[in-house]
């Protein structure tokens, strides 16, 4: 695990550590402030440092912040072991932090592969949520363009090609982040030292090239250790009755704007999408307006 942080990092997370076991692992999280608990759920390749602008103004806002980093990212530790990778475990992981810390009626706010995680929490718990808040995701079997295409995201799967654009050279970090926001002038040398902080070696750096090759890559790719978990997620959504916030990155290269009308039409209790100039990694382009957005959907439940 990384414990050391480099100054200019620190003085962007100016947050206190957190350590517990979960499933035998160590996991990082960050736990602010007091009030009902909202907890801000990351995916690949980042970690808590995405959440960075959003949590002094949900606590300013009376809330309690939670903000784990998934086992194989952040702060958390790094098993070289694809068993600890799967999707069925970071959901597990969640529920087991979630009981740890005993929060009850917790908001979910979930992004890239923090989707899938947290709906999966959510169908298993749905009495312990409150509302969710959901950004440039899925939640079903279908590929989209994004991920069907050759270059570059089928070349994450090729055994050479893969291990070295995301360990080798890190290809994620020191260029996926910055061409996937809108705002490029906040991708400063200071934020990329913060998502470069936590995978400094190749072997570290191995949970950026599991789960890219957990994603389905449609019927022809079963055998891939998320298919059948996001199948029953995508098949239980419209049972999932809980007050559902979207807000979705226009243009979003990842995850098209057509998936954000896909959720409002099967999730019962979504409101219609709110869009904004920004692109996958919506957290880095618009943190204030989604902090903002969130409190304002959370006063009106």
């Amino acid at each position: 695990m990384v414990t050391e942080m480099p100054s200019n990092v620190r003085e962007q997370y100016p947050f206190k550590a957190h350590y517990t076991k979960v499933n035998g692992r160590i996991m990082h999280y960050l736990d602010e402030g007091a009030g009902e608990p909202i907890l801000l759920l990351h995916g690949n390749p980042t970690w808590t440092f995405l959440y960075r602008k959003f949590i002094p103004v949900l606590v300013d806002a009376g809330y309690r912040v939670v903000s784990p980093d998934l086992i194989g990212l952040g702060m958390s530790e790094k098993p070289c072991n694809d068993y600890f990778n799967s999707l069925l475990h970071h959901t597990s992981n969640l529920d087991q932090l979630i009981k740890q810390l005993d929060l009850k009626g917790v908001t979910l706010v979930m992004q890239d592969w923090a989707g899938p995680i947290g709906l999966g929490y959510a169908i298993r718990r749905r009495e312990n949520v409150k509302a969710q808040l959901i950004m440039s995701t899925w939640a079903w079997t279908e590929v989209s363009p994004f991920h069907s295409s050759i270059f570059p995201w089928r070349m994450m799967h090729a055994p050479v090609v893969g291990p070295f654009l995301l360990q080798r050279r890190n290809a994620l970090t020191e260029r996926g982040l910055w061409l996937s926001v809108v705002n490029r002038d906040r991708m400063t040398e200071d934020v990329i030292d913060g998502y470069r902080f936590h995978m400094q070696s190749y072997d570290e750096r191995g949970s950026f090239l599991r789960f890219p090759r957990m994603i389905p890559l449609g019927e022809k790719n079963k055998e891939n250790t998320g298919y059948h978990i996001i199948k029953q997620i995508e098949e239980k959504l419209p049972e999932l009755d809980i007050p559902t916030l979207l807000i979705w990155g226009e243009p979003d290269d990842v995850f098209p704007k057509e998936w954000a009308e896909r959720f409002y039409e099967i999730l019962p209790r979504a409101e219609k999408p709110i869009y904004v100039q920004a692109k996958h990694f919506i957290q880095e382009d618009e943190p204030e307006f989604i902090s903002r957005e969130l409190i304002r959907f959370l006063k009106g439940l």
